[in-house]
């Protein structure tokens, strides 16, 4: 790779000195990415996690780095290395506030998710701030943007080119490198820990492919370990859970009302507008920024063999109205008024977006053939077993009704919803 002229360094607390040269400082600077600025990495885990308050810019510029580390590991050449890190660095530039705590409610009200709205600022689409100079920028540098929205999307990519997106968005990915060890480092939990330089100076190339070379099958399975640990033990965490779902509930409530684009706003922004929105959603708000948060009422756990029960837990996850009809009749039942009694059901919107299952998929050359991790390795298989999620779905409700609901949830839990 030629070396970098007219750059600046970033310091950084994961990857200590991050160097940007000039090509890459123009993206940026601009309005697109500086707005991560103002949306946290963990959403609201932070009401668990003080110190997870980092933000989607940090991880986005992390990504970058670890994406310069991959070029030159690959020796790729200056325009693939600047492709990537382009796509490295705006893989997340659509993601709305509070980072994944929204995305169900913006996929239901918009039909959007944060890789949609991401492509369309990166084509120049939108923009945050009048006309977006993303497009210009790139094409400055002599990469289309449409290259980049491939990168990130796998969407129109050739298949000898197709380890670009593996990078990106694979099973062994620089997006799970950085946000893994960044997650870890900030809310201190050590499960998130990798051998990320192993790991990655172990990439290979092979068919199109990125694979992970013999030595560095130790690292993968460190990696797959570390997800699972985080899903369970951070980002699916039971109280952080709470939280998020009372502010879905309370955006779900005001675009009801009143269909607003607010998605890219950034955390002030959503939490400002739902001030203002109404009674309900600017009342679960304060409660939410107050850590004055309901209490889990029912809570079931992976076991969830009940065909019928699973059936209507599927619907609502498919209806997301027929789940919102449920609740606030059940609300109106148990505490005389709508919208006070929730439901949560991680476990099977997981299954339903397969993207997550990424545990034991590795790639892995033998025998000159492309085999997964979990055919070499009995460790990876056993963690494939481990769930993502603790729980399949969780009842909440305020404090003073948590025995009533959990009378009604044994009710229909015998009989059916």
């Amino acid at each position: 790779m030629n070396v970098k002229k007219n750059f600046k360094i970033i310091y950084d607390n994961v990857h200590r000195s991050i160097v940007v040269p000039e090509e890459i400082l123009s993206v940026v600077n601009s309005s697109e990415l500086q707005r991560l600025s103002w949306i946290r990495h963990l959403g609201l885990a932070y009401l668990v996690f003080p110190g997870g308050v980092h933000t989607r810019f940090e991880h986005s510029l992390g990504t970058y780095h670890v994406a310069s580390s991959v070029a030159s590991v690959l020796s790729l050449d200056e325009h693939d290395s600047l492709l990537l890190e382009y796509a490295a660095l705006l893989h997340d530039v659509g993601h709305g506030p509070l980072s994944h705590t929204l995305d169900s409610v913006f996929m239901h009200f918009y039909n959007l998710d944060h890789v949609n709205v991401g492509v369309s600022l990166i084509k120049g689409d939108r923009s945050i701030s009048g006309e977006s100079s993303l497009p210009s920028i790139m094409e400055k540098y002599g990469v289309d943007p449409g290259e980049v929205v491939s990168v990130i999307t796998g969407a129109n990519l050739n298949k000898k080119r197709f380890f670009l997106h593996e990078i990106i968005d694979g099973v062994a990915d620089i997006d799970q490198v950085d946000y893994l060890m960044r997650d870890a480092y900030h809310t201190g939990v050590a499960y998130g820990s990798i051998d990320d330089q192993r790991l990655i100076n172990s990439y290979e190339l092979f068919k199109g492919h990125l694979v992970v070379g013999k030595k560095g099958i130790n690292a993968a399975e460190g990696l797959t370990l570390a997800r699972k640990l985080m899903y369970s033990s951070v980002y699916y965490h039971k109280t952080v859970r709470i939280a998020e779902v009372m502010i879905e509930r309370a955006v779900e409530h005001a675009l009801a009302i009143k269909k607003e684009d607010v998605n890219l706003f950034d955390d002030m922004e959503l939490f400002n507008w739902l001030y203002r929105s109404n009674e309900l959603s600017a009342e679960l708000t304060r409660m939410v920024r107050y850590r004055v948060l309901y209490k889990a009422a029912y809570l079931f756990g992976n076991d969830l063999s009940n065909p019928d029960l699973v059936e209507t837990l599927n619907g609502f996850v498919n209806d997301p109205d027929k789940r919102m009809d449920f609740e606030r009749s059940l609300s109106v039942e148990i505490t005389g008024k709508p919208y006070r009694i929730f439901f949560d059901i991680p476990g099977l919107e997981l299954d339903k977006t397969k993207k997550y299952r990424k545990t034991g998929g590795v790639k892995i050359v033998k025998n000159g053939e492309i085999v997964l991790l979990n055919d070499v390795s009995p460790l990876s298989r056993q963690i494939s077993r481990k769930e993502l999620v603790p729980y399949r779905f969780m009842v909440m409700a305020p404090p003073q009704y948590v025995k009533e609901v959990q009378k009604k949830m044994d009710r229909i839990m015998q009989n059916g919803f």
